[in-house]
């Protein structure tokens, strides 16, 4: 038999690797567990929070500062982005849309309203989205014909939403200047109010001698 003075260390060294491997492994699974938080994705309450203080910052000036009317258009399409199905979503992309076009970064702004389109087909934002894209071609980057096209993609799909009459009015009057429209506007109103001079206040019929 073996003496237990031979088992002893032997049971210690065992004991001691155990004791290793269970730190080791409780390392490893700290670790691993720290990496998961990190990696849990971002903070929804500090997002949104976030985007509250940045449009209070851009609400209180007349004229805010363009990088902070960027970082709220950035936080917004982050928030979007991060969290596709939330409800604020699709408005804080409508937002995103309209500070991009406030900085006159036109080709950005088209994107975020395709974005969208693309993600929200059934929305009601959609409809506006698609016609903010019409009206971004025809106003601010004068590409009439792409304009024209979007215009009457537009009133095809949507054509009793609450936009369609100015979609039509602005198809209508695509390329032309304001004073041209004004113009526009002054004869129309001139023949109208000719004609209903004209059905109240008949000609007298000449006496006959």
């Amino acid at each position: 038999m073996l003496s237990t003075n031979y088992l002893r260390p032997v049971m210690q060294n065992c004991i001691s690797e155990k004791r290793q491997i269970m730190k080791k492994t409780t390392a490893i699974l700290l670790f691993l567990a720290l990496f998961a938080a990190c990696q849990s994705g971002p903070d929804k309450t500090a997002m949104a929070e976030s985007i509250k203080t940045l449009e209070k910052e851009v609400g209180a000036s007349a004229q805010p500062p363009p990088d902070k009317v960027e970082a709220l258009q950035n936080a917004l399409v982050g928030y979007a982005d991060a969290f596709p199905t939330d409800s604020l979503s699709i408005k804080y992309l409508s937002k995103a849309g309209e500070t991009a076009r406030l900085l006159r970064q036109f080709d950005k702004a088209l994107e975020i309203f395709g974005k969208i389109e693309k993600n929200y087909p059934d929305s009601r934002e959609a409809a506006a989205a698609m016609f903010m894209k019409a009206f971004i071609l025809d106003n601010d980057l004068k590409k009439l014909e792409e304009a024209k096209l979007a215009y009457e993609a537009f009133l095809q799909k949507y054509p009793n939403d609450e936009f369609a009459d100015d979609a039509q009015f602005l198809l209508k009057n695509l390329g032309k200047s304001p004073e041209e429209i004004i113009k526009g506007f002054e004869r129309r109103r001139s023949k109208k109010t000719e004609a209903s001079t004209k059905r109240w206040h008949p000609a007298k019929p000449q006496k006959t001698k």
